[in-house]
């Protein structure tokens, strides 16, 4: 009887179908004695773009916790004020509360418009994490000039007003450039149209606008540079109707034979 060959036997087959699914031949061409294990090897995409990580959102919100949390340490009164003194001293209070509603405001607005902008943004890249980081950079540096405002506002100087102007105009600056980085980078949803994408912007350029033209304007008005900020409402308005106007002559300027 001729004996059974050895690719005939299941059992022999099946064990030589697992080993050649664990080992690959190494380019060394053809011997068995030079096996090495197939590692999988983890898809890399093009250019450094991945999904936005779980990790950054909840670093960037841990970072605007802490910068609401540290605006509320210079909210105290002086040790040792007597009870009939209470009164003055809460009035004399009002510049350090009046500086804290602001920088909340500006920082809790912030946080609102970064997490609607990343709810948009779909994938990442290395140039939008530095952007990222870098709006955090001045989030987490406004309680400073928050402080210094708050102390020296009054004074007839105008570098307190100077730090905080310059660095809201940061802020707003660095969250326009992300929304317009990851538009024309092609990291955004691609259900968000272009005429959105461009009054969004345009909105969010009015605070900025206002901030930076406060500068030049604080060495002549000095204390009494906050009263521009004021500028943000018509600002911000003004923006609006003339993005919303624009989108409107350009849907009509479509719709026309």
């Amino acid at each position: 009887m001729l004996p059974t060959p050895s690719w005939w036997n299941p059992e022999e087959r099946h064990a030589a179908a697992e080993q050649k699914s664990v080992h690959r031949l190494c380019p060394a061409q053809s011997s068995n004695l030079c096996r090495t294990p197939v590692v999988p090897r983890r898809r890399r995409c093009p250019h450094g773009i991945r999904n936005v990580p779980e990790a950054d959102g909840v670093f960037s919100d841990a970072v605007f916790a802490i910068a609401l949390t540290l605006l509320a340490l210079d909210l105290k009164l002086p040790e040792g004020i007597a009870a009939a003194q209470l009164d003055g001293a809460l009035i004399n209070a009002l510049p350090e509360l009046f500086a804290y509603a602001l920088s909340f405001v500006i920082i809790a607005k912030t946080w609102l418009l970064h997490h609607s902008d990343f709810a948009l943004i779909r994938r990442f890249n290395s140039t939008l994490a530095w952007m990222n980081l870098a709006l955090l950079f001045f989030i987490a540096m406004l309680p400073a000039p928050t402080s210094v405002l708050s102390e020296y506002g009054d004074d007839p100087t105008p570098w307190p007003s100077i730090l905080y102007a310059a660095n809201i105009g940061a802020i707003y600056l660095l969250l326009a450039g992300i929304w317009s980085y990851a538009r024309h980078t092609n990291l955004m949803d691609p259900g968000m149209t272009a005429h959105v994408h461009r009054r969004i912007f345009t909105v969010r350029m009015a605070v900025p606008v206002v901030f930076l033209l406060s500068i030049p304007a604080a060495f002549a008005l000095n204390a009494y540079t906050p009263l521009l900020w004021l500028l943000l409402l018509p600002a911000s308005w003004l923006s609006r109707w003339m993005s919303t106007r624009s989108e409107q002559g350009s849907t009509a300027a479509k719709s026309s034979p």
